[in-house]
This record gives C-alpha cells, structure tokens and sequence, in this order.
C-alpha cells in the first residue's frame, strides 16, 4: 500500500482540437461580424485582404511567451493567449520561450489566407522525473517514507517505483521491519533533475548484523598517530566482497545458547572444567570453564551464565571458530573450518559462505567505518600515553578500558556504536581474528590474508583493561589459539546474501 501527496501535469492532448475548431468558429463569427461593418474602428481589424492569427497555450494559463515572424518583416511577440488581427496572407512561424521544468513546443509554419483565420496551438508538456525504490531481500517487504520538495511525502513497502515528481532534493527513510535491521546509512538524500531518475536500493541485515559494503582503505596508522607501534605501517587494502558482521561481540548467553546445541547434538563434549570439540576427531579445548574469570557453567547436561549480556571470555581461538561452524550448521550454511587443518575454506577465506571470523583487514575496516583517526568516527587519543592513560574522554564514547570498565567486562552495546553500528570495537574484549599473526607484509592490495602459520592469531581491538593507546583502531595484538583469556572475545561475519 502507498499513501501520496503531490502535483503531476496535466496533459489533455484529446481535446486540443476541438478547443481549436471551437476558437476556430467563434474568430469566424467575430470576423463576419466585423466585416458586415459597425464602425471604422472594428472595420479595421480585418479586411478582404487580411486574416487573423490566434495563438493558444496549453495547459490553461500557464504563462508562456511566443514569437511570430512573417512576410515582409513581420514580426510580433506576446504571452500566454492572444490574437494578432489584420495580418497579410502568407507564410508564418511561431516559435515558443521555454519554461523552467517544462517541455517547450515544436516550432510551426502554417500558411495563412486572405479573410481567413489560423491558430497555433502550443502544449507545454511537464518535465517529471521518477523515483525507483528497492529494499533487499524482496521476501521481508520493508516500510519505507520518502519526502521531497514542496512538501512531497510518500509512504510504501517493498518495491515501488512513484513517477511525475518534481526536480529537487528526495530523502529516502528506511523504517523498522521485526527480526531485520535497517540498511546503513537507514536515511539517504539524492537529487533528482528535471525528467531524470534517482534509484533507492537498501540492503536490510538480519538482526545483529550490519551489513559492511565492499571498499578501499588504509590499513595501519599514521607516522605520529600517539601510541603507534612498529608493526602498524599503512598501505591500501581493498576489500571486494560485502559482509554481514555482527554488531556486538558474542555474549555469554548467545555461546551457551550455541554450545547446549552443539553438545546436544554430538558436536562437543562438556564437563564442569572445559567444553571440548569432538567434531571429525578434534579434541581440542573451546571453552575454559573452570577458569574463574569464566561466566558460564555446565552442570546436569546444561549450560547456563548469570551475565548473558557481557561478552564471551575465556573462549579459545578454536571455541570461536566453532561457535561459527555450530551457527553455520544451524542455519543450513556449510561449515567453514576444517577440523584437523582449521584452515578455513581450504585458505580461500574469502569465499566461505558460511560463517568464519573476520580477517584482519576485515575487522580494521569494520571497525574504522570510514575513518582515518585513532578512534572510528569519534577523534584522536588524548593526553599522553606515557602516563597510564586511564581517562581518555574520547574513547570513554565508544569504549570499554581501564578508565571506565571499573575491573571487568561490561554489557555489550551500552556505548556507542560507529558509523556502520557496530559496538564495542574499542575495548571491552580482544577480538580473534581468521589470521595468524605476522608483519604486514602480505596485508596489501585486494582481499589480503594472513600467512599459512605465524606466532599466533591475531587479536584486535583491545579490552576492558587496556590502557587508551592499546584500543585503537591499529592496534595489533595475537594470542596463541588454544589459549582462552579474561580479554579475549570475537564476533562472527559471513558473506552478504
């Protein structure tokens, strides 16, 4: 359903000729009348010799100006409707000014006879353009409003295309549907130009992920940046395929939620101390349950947490990467991680349709979100970072770290989140990323991935007690994957449908 407010031409090229034939009659009778003679006055405005020439505007008092040109050097302009009386036999032309939006009329000739009567007919027909609306996937029907000048305002769902409007800017809003978010950026701004075309294409996510576009950045740091280190260098990355990414690191409650599927189907082993992987032969450790730093417990066959909230911890590199198999098997998606190399996708990461955890390049670009600064969106690190650096106001905006995590973990999304939604990329966990760690040497050009082996994997983002410095956006950091820790989390991506 649509509901629309707004002005479209009014074209009636049906009727020109009987309004021309009825004008036609009238200036006949006039002349006859004229002719039979009432005074010298109306004598003169048509003779034996002369005719009459008519010029009329469509639509109805649109204010257009025309000029006529005839034999010996005739020539006459004016406005809108009029007629020129006592005109020679001849040839003549009219030609039409042109109006702003609107599109002007063919220039004519027509042949006027003694004692007879032409009339030129110009219709201005209205430059519109139109506006195509296309929210993804087709199947949810989203809501839109798209408001426009003079105070257009239309309102739809799902595919619409709205014709005759106006030039001038067109916003486009996309509202809320259950269960998906919105595209990003949710509001849009274009201009449309007279008899042009603008195009509104919005990719809804499923809830808790954003959808990241395809693009080219720096990766790495600025010389001078404060708190830079040796291995930030920069160089262009560029990255060619969308992702959706989850907006929050993974909770406790959501890892339970995956681990109790996990273990009820056979694909782990749990006891009170440690949540282990038993798919295709691993053994390996997922989850530290006995550290005490770690908030959820097994117990009688179930998992629970008291903080379903707060970040997972004390989950391993390979705990991460199953959690992505375990969400990639539930939804229908081939699981990405082989579990005797824990390559994934046979090392073509990139086109692994099933869930994984970002690349290093992926999760830099993520988290500066169009940025070039210290801290996505928000400014540099303040203060000096030869001090502890435990209250920066900048990053006390969108982070969790040792200036305001008061010792532990916190809610993830209680902070701001960047300009592509995507919270907590600042502190409250480390984040495990696909890539072993190593120099920066391969991480350049299109779609760049770490080596085949290195000195761990890495870690990104900082945690709730890190100092400001170490939160930023080029920090880099790795952990040994079989090693869960009080600061370290992850979040999961997969390809954009």
């Amino acid at each position: 359903m649509m509901l629309h407010s707004g002005h479209g031409p009014a074209s009636r090229r049906g009727w020109i000729m009987t309004r021309v034939l009825s004008l036609g009659f009238a200036v006949f009778v006039l002349a006859a009348t004229l002719i039979g003679g009432c005074s010298s006055t109306e004598s003169d405005l048509l003779t034996p010799e002369t005719g009459i020439i008519v010029v009329e505007t469509l639509p109805a008092g649109i204010n257009s100006n025309w000029s006529v040109v005839g034999p010996n050097e005739f020539s006459q302009t004016g406005a809108a409707a009029d007629s020129i009386f006592n005109v020679e036999s001849g040839e003549y032309t009219i030609t039409w000014g042109e109006i702003l939006e609107w599109e002007t009329p063919m220039v004519e000739r027509r042949t006027l006879a003694q004692g007879k009567t032409i009339t030129f007919v110009g219709e201005y027909i209205k430059l519109v353009g139109s506006v195509a609306i296309d929210p993804e996937p087709n199947s949810i029907n989203a809501p839109w409003r798209l408001s426009g000048p003079d105070g257009y305002l239309a309102a739809g769902s799902g595919d619409m295309t709205l014709s005759d409007l106006a030039e001038g800017d067109y916003t486009l809003e996309w509202e809320d549907t259950l269960e998906w978010t919105r595209p990003n950026p949710d509001m849009v701004s274009q201009a449309l130009t007279t008899g042009g075309s603008l195009s509104f294409l919005g990719h809804y996510s499923p809830a808790g992920f954003s959808r990241i576009y395809a693009g080219t950045f720096m990766m790495g740091s600025p010389d001078g940046e404060l708190g830079r280190q040796s291995d930030e260098t920069q160089r262009q990355v560029t990255l060619n395929t969308d992702l959706l990414l989850q907006t929050t690191e993974v909770t406790n409650g959501q890892y339970v939620n995956g681990a109790q599927w996990a273990y009820d189907n056979g694909y782990v082993a749990a006891a009170v101390s440690s949540l282990r992987d038993t798919t295709d032969g691993s053994s390996v450790e997922l989850l530290d349950l006995d550290d005490p730093d770690c908030q959820i417990e097994f117990s009688n066959g179930l998992f629970t947490t008291d903080n379903p909230d707060r970040p997972v911890l004390e989950v391993t590199w390979f705990g991460a990467a199953a959690y992505c198999d375990w969400m990639s098997l539930q939804e229908g998606y081939p699981q990405a991680y082989d579990r005797i190399t824990w390559a994934c996708n046979s090392n073509n990461v990139y086109a692994a349709s099933g869930y994984r955890l970002p690349t290093e390049a992926e999760w830099e670009y993520a988290c500066r979100a169009g940025s070039g600064t210290a801290f996505s969106n928000i400014g540099e690190i303040s203060g000096d970072i030869t001090n502890i650096n435990c209250g920066d106001p900048v990053l006390d905006v969108v982070g969790w770290y040792c200036g305001n995590a008061e010792g532990s973990t916190q809610d993830v999304a209680a902070r701001w989140a960047n300009d592509w939604r995507l919270y907590d990329m600042h502190g409250n966990l480390y984040e495990w990323c696909n890539d072993w760690y190593e120099s920066y040497d391969v991480m350049a050009g299109v779609n760049p991935v770490g080596p085949v082996t290195g000195l761990g994997r890495v870690l990104r983002g900082g945690s709730w007690s890190c100092e400001a410095w170490a939160c930023r956006s080029a920090v880099r950091h790795f952990g040994s994957p079989d090693n869960g820790s009080h600061n370290h989390g992850f979040r999961i991506v997969r390809l954009a449908d």
